[in-house]
């Protein structure tokens, strides 16, 4: 039944980005089947190559040891406020958990770890791989193979500047599918900080997250393919990176720096997030105590969790947990995940959902999407805030599709 739900899944989330389609006879499905194939013969690799999951658990062990060593720094700088010995007794030891001083550290040491490892062409060379194996596979130009592979180390606005010189010479259906490959991963720079997160549920979280990344990126581009269809015309060729970095201490430096800055953004847009959805909800309970928005488009949200084999009975903290994920981020809706109380969601259903959430596709990240671009490229200004909104279905429908398939094949 659960494999018989994602099947159903695929037909009617492909379905329905079909019925959106600008232009029905252009449609390359031929690309559409690669672009599927290409998703499940990658997952496969990944999960039953042998070897792999040694690869994948010396990452895990990366992940633990680069989060022990941000603790016990932070621990040096903060004390009991990230997570040391408290100079009292602690009565309730999960009040004593502080997302800015024992969570948010991480990106810091991982922004300036990223940096580094740009400047010195590890990178780089793992973006010009898969960027040539989407070009060969799906016949993407070299800009839109190098912008979306990006997509899977950089942020939303992050991953198109990696293209910034080409963006103006990108079709629709080009500049499309880029935005909404940003919209279908998540950054390297996070995907530690989720992992740790998720690691108090997953042994291997990390390598979770690293295949539905490189699974989804296939998907959002074929599905924005089937919603704006590329025309024919020259493909943009693109150059390969070059670090903006002038030695290696200064790539540490200037990525620390970033990090820092990507802290106070995150932490401010959650601040204010909550904020705004808890006065929403205080409108609402003035015609039910338990009537929330998470609630609201949850509900709506529990078919859809269903067509990637969530079991119905589990549906409801599912689409809550999704509709966290639109509605704030990705990174509140993991943090939900690790504390869902049990019984609620079974260990399949969960692994199923940390793939169906494994994307920036949120409402925040259209925000910061089209302000950058629009920065970018201010003649197309009125196109990427259309192509943005558009993005946030797309970038979800990809993760969901991503989930679906990781059901069927695990």
């Amino acid at each position: 039944m659960s494999g018989f739900q994602s099947l159903f899944g695929l037909l009617i989330f492909f379905g329905f980005v079909f019925l959106l389609s600008e232009r029905k006879r252009a449609v390359p499905w031929k690309v559409v089947g690669i672009g599927l194939v290409l998703q499940v013969v990658g997952a496969l690799s990944l999960l039953y190559i042998p070897g792999m999951s040694s690869i994948f658990r010396f990452l895990n062990d990366g992940v633990v040891a680069l989060n022990a060593a941000t603790l016990e720094a932070t621990q040096f700088m903060f004390g009991y406020l990230a997570g040391g010995a408290a100079p009292f007794a602690v009565e309730n030891a999960a009040n004593n958990f502080l997302v800015a001083f024992q969570i948010l550290p991480l990106i810091i040491v991982i922004g300036s770890l990223s940096a580094l490892l740009f400047h010195l062409g590890v990178i780089p060379k793992m973006i010009e791989l898969f960027s040539l194996i989407l070009e060969k596979t799906l016949g993407v130009s070299g800009a839109l193979g190098f912008g979306a592979s990006a997509s899977i180390f950089l942020g939303t606005i992050e991953a198109p500047l990696a293209i910034k010189p080409h963006i103006a010479k990108l079709s629709r259906s080009e500049l499309f599918a880029l935005i909404c490959a940003s919209m279908a991963t998540v950054a390297g720079t996070v995907m530690a900080l989720y992992a740790s997160i998720l690691s108090q549920v997953f042994e291997d979280s990390m390598a979770m997250l690293i295949i539905a990344s490189l699974m989804s990126v296939p998907a959002a581009i074929i599905l924005a393919q089937i919603w704006i269809p590329p025309e024919s015309g020259e493909k943009p060729k693109v150059n390969k990176y070059r670090s903006p970095y002038s030695s290696s201490l200064m790539a540490v430096l200037e990525g620390t720096l970033d990090a820092t800055r990507m802290i106070v953004q995150i932490t401010v847009i959650i601040i204010v997030l909550f904020a705004f959805v808890n006065l929403v909800n205080r409108g609402l309970s003035l015609a039910g105590p338990d009537l929330t928005i998470q609630w609201l488009l949850g509900s709506a949200l529990r078919p859809v969790m269903w067509l990637t084999g969530i079991p119905w009975s589990e549906t409801i903290t599912a689409g809550q947990l999704m509709a966290t994920k639109i509605v704030l981020n990705e990174f509140v809706a993991y943090l939900s995940l690790s504390q869902v109380e049990p019984g609620l969601l079974s260990d399949h259903s969960k692994v199923v959902l940390t793939y169906s959430m494994c994307g920036f596709a949120s409402i925040t990240s259209v925000g910061i999407v089209v302000g950058g671009l629009s920065y970018i490229n201010p003649e197309r200004k009125s196109e990427i805030a259309t192509l943005g909104l558009k993005s946030l279905l797309v970038g979800n429908l990809a993760t969901l599709t991503t989930g679906a398939l990781i059901n069927l094949i695990t």
